[in-house]
């Protein structure tokens, strides 16, 4: 399904230097993604603009988006896409989310947090433990660094200059020639993840995560307690992780892209942003979704459990 061109709102006029990119490259199912992510964030943060790095210049559903940017292949694939953001030119400060991300908030709400620093990220500082498979202290000792910072890229603040530069340089410098080595695996098949080349990147520049205790800057439902509770509507995002609440105004879906709550909440935005419908319509709408979604599920985990006992 494709979409006619946005008309821009004429009381939001857009801030000319800073904005929002994402990657789209690859299946459409992930243009469809990012279609969604840009309606959201015109939604809570209509004066920032947005833009798409993608192959696939020419899809119509790009047309929501401000700058539609084709994706240069000499950088390599879609992670290695990531590490090359600061190769492009776009504004004084970048905010990178993740096509698989709603925005539920204002995120100017959020720009002090995360624009303390050249570059700003969600995670934690490690010693020891284990991340995608790996030992942590004795990859710290074989690489010199002090600390890890395990993070997840799905939203990552820059500022474009030699420290973002270095970072992502150093970042795709490990993904190519070191990432293997060290004994990370594979990810998602046969590519490689991005996380770690730019958690020692970030290390050894000595950029540390950005404070954010309360979980209000991007959190994934990966390791969630209990439901997720989100309003494409009104805005908001709450689910406990780990023990703690969250609030985050980026909800990363990572490995939820195909969780009825996911996708019921894009058919409430698309009904909101595209068909102005109701909010009382478009709330009803999307139980039904979910509901049917839910029920789609778990038909077919009985389909399976029925194959399965053959």
């Amino acid at each position: 399904m494709t979409y006619a061109a946005e008309s821009k709102q004429a009381d939001h006029p857009k801030t000319p230097t800073r904005g929002v990119v994402t990657i789209a490259t690859g299946p459409r199912r992930y243009r469809m993604m990012a279609h969604d992510l840009a309606l959201s964030i015109q939604r809570f943060s209509p004066s920032l603009p947005i833009a798409v790095i993608t192959d696939s210049v020419d899809d119509q559903c790009f047309k929501v988006f401000d700058r539609v940017i084709e994706a240069d292949e000499s950088f390599g694939d879609g992670f290695l896409q990531k590490l090359s953001l600061h190769r492009y030119t776009l504004w004084d400060e970048v905010l990178f989310i993740d096509c698989d991300c709603l925005v539920v908030g204002d995120l100017e709400s959020i720009w002090d947090l995360i624009s303390i620093q050249e570059v700003g990220y969600a995670g934690e500082r490690f010693t020891d433990g284990v991340w995608y498979g790996v030992e942590i202290g004795p990859l710290r000792e074989r690489i010199g660094l002090n600390w890890i910072g395990k993070l997840n890229s799905g939203a990552i603040y820059y500022r474009p200059g030699a420290a973002a530069a270095a970072v992502f340089d150093r970042a795709a410098e490990f993904t190519r020639q070191e990432y293997a080595a060290l004994g990370f695996p594979a990810f998602k098949g046969t590519t490689k993840s991005d996380e770690p080349g730019l958690a020692v990147a970030l290390a050894e520049q000595d950029i540390p995560p950005v404070h954010d205790s309360e979980g209000v800057y991007m959190r994934t439902p990966i390791g969630i307690e209990g439901p997720m509770h989100i309003d494409i509507d009104k805005g908001g995002c709450s689910f406990l992780k780990a023990g703690t609440r969250v609030t985050p105004i980026i909800a990363h879906f990572a490995t939820w892209t195909r969780h009825p709550v996911y996708l019921s909440e894009r058919v409430r935005l698309r009904l909101l942003q595209k068909r102005h419908l109701p909010s009382i319509l478009v709330r009803f709408v999307g139980f039904a979704t979910y509901y049917v979604l839910c029920l789609a599920v778990r038909i077919n985990r009985i389909r399976r459990a029925i194959l399965k006992s053959f």
